[in-house]
């Protein structure tokens, strides 16, 4: 008899278009490296194969960082510009940043570098597009079916406890988020978590073009924009 294997997870979509690029070669070598940079990578390719098999909102407009002053690009920029690990970054000048753009102002920036290789795709449809490939594959989704206890015998799971019954299982892997802690609290685990505040910003239509690149400003908190219906969103 086949073990059955449980995903316990909450899916809480917050961001409408996920933004995917190599962020790790330089952008923030200080709490991410090479490990984060393969995940990233496998991130792009597997979001590539998702999109060939259904419509995620897929784009691949690329990234682009940009400074609004010299102190930005040394600080922030320039280790993106020369990390070896992404050889086809592009160094802009500002003028190259307005063409690539269509709507930052060479004059309001001293350069950018961009990766011709970032994409944006949607999570909504994302999330739909994995649920699919779940049950062509023989995976069964339930929904409004909360877990209240992972159950043991002899140190080893064997079922899982939810409101409307129990699920007998031998494996467990657990994606609850925030939720997760409640119920490793009987085996005497810890998941630490950062909780982040974060707001959103969503413009007029300012004509913004669909293959605007996701647009990097680390010097304002990091922020990142994108195109949302001919104006920006801003995150």
């Amino acid at each position: 008899m086949t073990p059955t294997k449980l995903l316990i997870g909450q899916i809480l979509v917050v961001f409408a278009i996920v933004a995917l690029g190599l962020w790790a070669a330089g952008y923030a070598s200080d709490v991410w490296d090479d490990v984060e940079l393969e995940l990233e990578r496998y991130g792009l390719e597997f979001y590539q194969a998702l999109a060939d098999e259904a419509e995620i909102g897929w784009k691949r407009n690329g990234n682009l960082w940009f400074a609004t002053s010299q102190e930005g690009w040394e600080r922030f920029l320039e280790p993106l510009a020369t990390d070896e690990r992404v050889p086809d970054r592009v160094r802009l000048d500002p003028a190259g940043v307005e063409e690539v753009t269509g709507i930052v102002r060479a004059s309001r920036v001293v350069g950018g570098v961009l990766h011709p290789g970032g994409a944006q795709v949607s999570a909504r449809k994302s999330v739909h597009a994995l649920a699919e490939r779940v049950l062509r594959n023989g995976g069964r989704i339930e929904t409004r079916r909360p877990v209240t206890r992972i159950s043991t015998a002899a140190d080893r799971i064997v079922a899982v406890e939810t409101e409307r019954g129990r699920i007998a299982t031998g494996t467990v892997v657990l994606a609850a988020g925030s939720w997760s802690n409640g119920l490793l609290a009987e085996f005497g685990t810890f998941l630490p978590m950062a909780p982040l505040v974060a707001a959103r910003i969503v413009t007029e239509p300012l004509g913004a073009p669909p293959t605007l690149p996701t647009l990097m400003v680390p010097e304002i908190s990091f922020a990142w924009l994108r195109e949302e219906a001919g104006g920006l969103l801003r995150a």
